[in-house]
């Protein structure tokens, strides 16, 4: 299982664990992988997140939970948005109905 931890905007940890349940058991600790994100892997990770709801994205919410501004995404968003991904208005990102079929792609963007 994969997990994260949110200890601050700028401290977050994605977690691995054994993929065998037998493993799993047998172990003290069944957690293999810890990787602290660095700050410029933020925009992904919140995009990451994000992004799978079916919600529009606040653009409000980006800058106040990672401490950067829409400037750090011009570009991925302006390319998503010329792919017809997404749609931008009202400070939000929405999600095409392409933009849901090719999820990974539109994620892409942001790597």
């Amino acid at each position: 299982a994969h997990g994260k931890i949110t200890l601050t905007k700028n401290n977050i940890i994605r977690t691995c664990k054994v993929k065998q349940p037998k493993s799993y058991l047998q172990r003290d600790n069944p957690l293999v992988e810890e990787k602290t994100i660095n700050k410029d892997s933020l925009a992904f990770e919140y995009m990451l997140n994000a992004l799978r709801l079916n919600t529009p994205v606040n653009l409000d919410n980006f800058s106040s939970r990672t401490d950067l501004t829409t400037q750090n995404i011009a570009i991925p968003l302006k390319g998503a948005a010329e792919k017809k991904l997404i749609r931008i208005k009202n400070n939000t990102i929405e999600k095409t109905p392409l933009g849901r079929r090719f999820l990974n792609d539109l994620l892409g963007f942001f790597l």
